[in-house]
């Protein structure tokens, strides 16, 4: 699984990878017309965890992103990671616990 706000429709079209579109885990609130952004950030870690329990492998791919600034910080708090470099591509292998 991917997570990367810019690349994802590409990950899962052409590169036939599973992705995570955490943009759309906005709540909407139909008496005020907003959004509920505050549930944002535990529905990522939720799902992050989740996968990685069921032996799934998540990727965070880094690149700058203007929908949520501080997920690098969110995931880097709540999940040990591996920092892997492709075609100067930065991603960060994610797991519950840091490798041996």
């Amino acid at each position: 699984m991917f997570l990367s706000y810019p690349w994802n429709d590409l990950l899962a079209v052409y590169g036939g990878r599973s992705v995570f579109n955490y943009r759309r885990t906005l709540v909407a609130d139909a008496a005020t017309r907003t959004y509920r952004t505050e549930q944002v950030e535990p529905t990522i870690t939720a799902v992050v965890t989740t996968l990685l329990e069921e032996g799934k492998p998540v990727y965070f791919v880094e690149l700058e992103s203007s929908f949520l600034p501080k997920l690098p910080e969110l995931l880097q708090t709540n999940f040990a990671s591996e920092t892997i470099t492709v075609a100067d591509v930065t991603l960060r292998k994610l797991s519950l616990t840091a490798a041996p």
